[in-house]
């Protein structure tokens, strides 16, 4: 496994993959105008994308009033269609944090009893306060993240 680095730790409400060049500034734009509350969340338990049986991602899930980030989630969504601004995230909305990804096979039944362990331990808490526009680019090292905005309470 390849743990995230700590300046890279955050929450995706949504995934847009490629954006050409010429949207940038309605990407901002919208961000300028999304209604932020400052909302306290839980980091508890882990998990794993695509499966618990194939992880090929960790997380550690956020628990608290996860309202608000699905209802900006949808008025993302919603803003970036006006906009036409096609966007690859149509899974369900799981609030995470990614922690590490799976580099090779991994002993499932150690990592299930890890999973089971770990259910309701609780990691931290924090106060969700900003919500950033970020470039990333996949490189052998793992993903590099550029910030392109950033909006605080």
């Amino acid at each position: 496994m390849k743990l995230v680095e700590k300046e890279n730790l955050h929450v995706t409400l949504l995934f847009l993959g490629e954006i050409s060049d010429n949207k940038i500034d309605d990407l901002i734009k919208i961000t300028k105008e999304a209604e932020l509350g400052v909302e306290k969340y839980v980091v508890k338990g882990l998990g794993a994308f695509p499966s618990h049986f194939n992880p090929r991602v960790i997380w550690v899930s956020l628990e608290g009033n996860i309202n608000p980030l699905k209802s900006l989630r949808s008025w993302l969504q919603r803003n970036l269609r006006a906009i036409k601004v096609n966007y690859e995230d149509e899974r369900e909305f799981k609030p995470h944090i990614t922690i590490a990804r799976v580099k090779e096979r991994i002993n499932i039944k150690c990592f299930l009893d890890l999973l089971n362990t770990a259910s309701s331990l609780v990691f931290g808490e924090f106060f969700a306060r900003e919500l950033c526009l970020y470039k990333s680019t996949l490189t052998k090292e793992g993903p590099v993240y550029n910030e392109v905005f950033r909006k605080s309470i």
